[in-house]
């Protein structure tokens, strides 16, 4: 091993963040922080030394080919200027990809799941548009964004998924609010059941501002299960197409 390089550094040479391909240990700035030499996707410029904490958390993505080519999607309409589609689908590149928008931490900044735009859209929001007319049509109105439907993993976990054919749909805010996952404070396992305090099992399903909930009783495997059950259902009837257990 290289004087100086860390076991860390040594585990990223050869590994890809965004666009950059990590080649080498590049030693240490003036600051003592470490350096690695990188290798840009675009081929268009030469391997260089950069901070490894910025190729690693995702501060630095390429050599500035990737904000070029994100500028003129930003700009490009072909005679679409004021398209409500186009225009949702340019939402849903910012939040993939501008990190200076408030909810990019939650999708492209997500640091377990980051959100994506299927690669061939990347570049070519009017492609995503076109996709998006043919298969769930025309935006329907102003109160209506590019929803994820999602899938449960093999650990029965909700994923969002990416921006990609088959997982998209039209949605209001409240209607998203319905396919969110269990939220990470959840302690039951069971979105929408809890055991309070006083040992009894409680279900709740809310929509649109409305709200079901129901005591059933003192815990028991019984009650437990039988909660569980009634409170799918209810959701499923709530919550129709956007029904999402979690």
């Amino acid at each position: 091993m290289l004087p100086g390089i860390t076991p860390a550094i040594s585990d990223m040479i050869g590994c890809v963040f965004n666009r950059w391909t990590v080649t080498g240990y590049g030693g240490r700035d003036s600051r003592g922080k470490p350096l690695v030499f990188v290798r840009c996707s675009c081929g268009n410029s030469p391997e260089k030394p950069i901070d490894a904490s910025n190729v690693k958390g995702g501060r630095s993505k390429s050599c500035g080919c990737l904000h070029r080519e994100l500028v003129v999607v930003r700009n490009t309409t072909h005679g679409l200027t004021g398209d409500p589609t186009l225009q949702r689908c340019r939402n849903a590149w910012r939040r993939c990809y501008d990190e200076k928008l408030e909810y990019y931490p939650h999708y492209g900044g997500n640091p377990t799941d980051p959100v994506r735009l299927a690669p061939e859209w990347e570049n070519d929001l009017v492609a995503m548009r076109e996709y998006l007319v043919s298969t769930i049509g025309k935006c329907p109105g102003v109160d209506h964004f590019i929803d994820r439907i999602g899938y449960t993993d093999s650990e029965g976990k909700w994923r969002g998924g990416n921006y990609e054919p088959g997982n998209l749909r039209w949605a209001t805010e409240s209607q998203s609010v319905q396919n969110r996952g269990m939220l990470s404070t959840n302690t039951s396992g069971v979105k929408g059941v809890r055991i309070g305090r006083d040992g009894y099992v409680y279900g709740k399903v809310t929509s649109r501002g409305r709200e079901w909930h129901k005591n059933f009783g003192l815990y028991t495997a019984e009650t437990w299960d039988r909660a569980v059950e009634e409170v799918r259902s209810r959701r499923e009837k709530m919550h129709a197409e956007y029904a999402n257990h979690g």
